[in-house]
């Protein structure tokens, strides 16, 4: 068979160049929607704490942009800022931050999320804080994050949460988080006693925990495919249950949410799931 190079090149260059614009798509974030302050629910609660939301590994704008835009339409929340922090760190701001804002949405966007790890992730993170500290006077903050994001989330809030020149935690959603990642599907962790095995981050996130906020509210939010696969299909359930021993005698609120029959990606897709984090955020 004659194989014409032309056209397997025309079709490598057309397969590129759709993964491009696929990627593109992929790390477009919603838009920003102004809250109708006179059409209010009268079930939740509106102040002017920001939301940050941060996604993991491989994660791009989609990771939270059906759920932003359910909080927008149901007028429960508003973005106001979108965040992209490049391959070296660097900040970029888009939207604009209100003198008073009302229950407004910080949408993270990690542009090299792929090979840096969650430390560096959680170094980024940290800069990200004080900036907005700096920029815009925040002084707390609560902040959704999935997989490797919660790790970076976790490992800021112990490595720098009580530094004077960031703002102070007030609530923590974790959703599919992993920490000791030397644990396996097959390990048993129990919330009475360390597990047997740890990593040099999880021993340092135990070490350092007492720069947690106590007054922080902390819910950690992780599941299974079922029972007899003891993992999310990313994440094993012991690694997601070892953070229990960073929060549970630390913050006067610490709330361990388990679902069966999930997989990875359910966390920040699933209509109930979109509805729980919005009630651990704002329900009155």
């Amino acid at each position: 068979m004659k194989i014409n190079k032309q056209k397997i090149m025309r079709i490598l260059l057309l397969t590129g160049i759709t993964g491009i614009m696929a990627r593109q798509i992929a790390n477009t974030p919603v838009a920003n929607k102004s809250l109708n302050l006179k059409n209010k629910n009268n079930d939740y609660n509106y102040d002017n704490i920001p939301t940050l939301f941060i996604h993991g590994t491989w994660g791009t704008a989609s990771t939270y942009n059906h759920m932003i835009a359910t909080y927008q339409r149901h007028n429960l929340a508003q973005k106001v800022l979108t965040v992209f922090i490049g391959p070296f760190g660097k900040i970029k701001y888009y939207g604009k931050w209100q003198a008073t804002p009302v229950n407004p949405l910080i949408q993270v966007i990690f542009q090299r999320n792929f090979d840096t790890g969650f430390e560096t992730e959680a170094h980024w993170l940290a800069n990200l804080l004080v900036d907005l500290k700096h920029r815009f006077n925040i002084k707390q903050y609560n902040i959704v994050a999935h997989s490797w994001g919660g790790s970076a989330a976790v490992l800021t809030v112990t490595r720098y949460g009580a530094i004077n020149n960031l703002p102070r935690l007030n609530k923590m959603i974790l959703l599919a988080t992993p920490v000791n990642e030397i644990l396996g599907c097959h390990d048993h962790v129990s919330r009475q006693q360390l597990p047997f095995k740890t990593d040099r981050l999880y021993r340092e996130m135990l070490v350092n925990k007492n720069n947690i906020p106590p007054e922080a509210i902390v819910n950690n939010i992780y599941g299974t495919i079922n029972q007899q696969l003891l993992t999310d299909g990313e994440v094993p359930l012991s690694q997601a249950q070892a953070l229990a021993h960073i929060f549970q005698d630390q913050v006067t609120t610490y709330n361990e949410y388990y679902f069966n029959h999930v997989i990875h990606s359910h966390f920040h897709t699933k209509s109930y799931m979109i509805k729980l984090i919005a009630d651990l955020l704002w329900h009155k």
